[in-house]
């Protein structure tokens, strides 16, 4: 689904809503043709991180940039929450995105950590 974002964008992208792994997810796209890329932030950013990339990378590519869960517009995450469910949250996003293989670029140095007990 298509809609106005609740906060900050650029003319470039389209911003859209998922319904993947039980949870709602935010994702921006970008240009039309070329191979597919993923855009995965860091803690605790969000699409944003990549909003002067987007349209350098959408010259040439179909690109995606996610809001995480508990990120920017996507849902609030849940007691649990992991780097599995992530995982599990973008494995199913792409299979809904349904545009094949993704290359994935994250931002490096940031990392998902399990509260201790």
């Amino acid at each position: 689904m298509v809609t106005q974002p609740h906060g900050a964008t650029i003319d470039e992208v389209e911003h859209h809503w998922a319904e993947a792994n039980g949870t709602t997810l935010h994702y921006v796209s970008a240009g039309d043709g070329g191979s597919p890329i993923l855009l995965v932030h860091g803690f605790p950013e969000s699409w944003w991180a990549f909003h002067k990339l987007i349209p350098l990378l959408a010259q040439n590519h179909r690109v995606f940039a996610i809001d995480l869960r508990g990120f920017g517009d996507s849902a609030v995450a849940g007691d649990g929450f992991d780097s599995a469910i992530a995982a599990e949250d973008l494995h199913q996003l792409i299979r809904l995105l349904d545009v094949g293989p993704v290359h994935l670029v994250s931002l490096a140095g940031n990392s998902f950590k399990k509260s201790p007990e």
